[in-house]
């Protein structure tokens, strides 16, 4: 057996499945709440993406495993925050919550070193990325109990948050837009080095995994330990000025975008983000 082909995770066993990066459910739901039908993807908007992205990466043993997370993540979390008031929303979470994030962030590192490449990332980057999938890999093994230094923060940004000051400069429509409907994995980085980040986002959801991050007391009011607690999203929270830039960059992308679409499909998705906001607004 080529050791190419062997599972992403155990190691053991081929890769026998297809694997989404992001889960399945989350277009699902995504097509239903878009005005167009479809979700669009952060690095090419003009491009409807119905199913997303997949590619095989897991034998079907470790499928089940992440199934197990995704389960419990869609049933407690996702599913509940798509039919409550924003405004009261939280939720219990344990271990399985923390497995959830480290799996989807995971999944697309493995991704994003197989096959997006890492050209344009530094050498303390690319090194640092190695080593977090071989922590990640050995705490979704059980191997080990921890994440180290390579955290994983959650992160809701409900549609009119912008009101709020971390979101001040992006444009109300566009970001409204982009929180419905947009998907993404990618790296973030500094010039410098100080700092570097993978974040996979989907609909007003973001799990933002550490690559290199020389000011941690930066980050506040976002989950990233694996004790049990209770989440609410109204906490006050701090991010990295990092993760702000990368959302602005990517509603330039979708203004950009919009430029090719006609009249009559861009009023459509404008009615479509409306309707959706009185329906589920705080």
């Amino acid at each position: 057996m080529s050791t190419d082909n062997l599972c992403a995770l155990c190691r053991k066993h081929e890769r026998q499945e297809i694997s989404h990066i992001i889960p399945a459910f989350v277009y699902k739901k995504l097509r239903q709440i878009s005005p167009s039908g479809f979700s669009r993807t952060t690095s090419n908007p003009n491009r409807r993406v119905q199913d997303g992205e997949k590619f095989p990466l897991f034998c079907p043993s470790c499928e089940d495993r992440f199934s197990v997370w995704e389960k419990k993540f869609a049933e407690n979390v996702f599913h509940p925050y798509y039919s409550s008031p924003k405004n009261i929303f939280s939720f219990n979470y344990d271990e399985w919550f923390l497995k959830f994030l480290v799996s989807i962030s995971y999944r697309a590192l493995v991704n994003k070193l197989e096959n997006e490449g890492v050209g344009d990332h530094s050498k303390l980057c690319v090194k640092n990325m190695r080593e977090a999938k071989g922590i990640w890999k050995d705490f979704l093994l059980n191997k080990r109990k921890d994440i180290g230094l390579y955290k994983q923060y959650f992160l809701i940004i409900p549609i009119e948050a912008e009101t709020g000051s971390l979101f001040l400069k992006c444009n109300n429509g566009l970001f409204n837009s982009y929180l419905l409907t947009a998907t993404d994995a990618n790296t973030i980085f500094s010039k410098d080095d100080s700092e570097a980040y993978l974040i996979t986002k989907f609909g007003e959801f973001f799990v933002i995994a550490t690559l290199i991050d020389s000011n941690p007391s930066q980050w506040k009011g976002l989950v990233t330990k694996s004790t049990s607690g209770v989440f609410d999203w109204n906490t006050i929270i701090q991010t990295s000025p990092l993760v702000i830039d990368f959302i602005e960059y990517a509603i330039k992308d979708i203004l950009e975008a919009q430029k090719n679409i006609s009249p009559v499909q861009s009023e459509k998705i404008r009615l479509g983000v409306d309707q959706y906001i009185k329906k589920h607004s705080l």
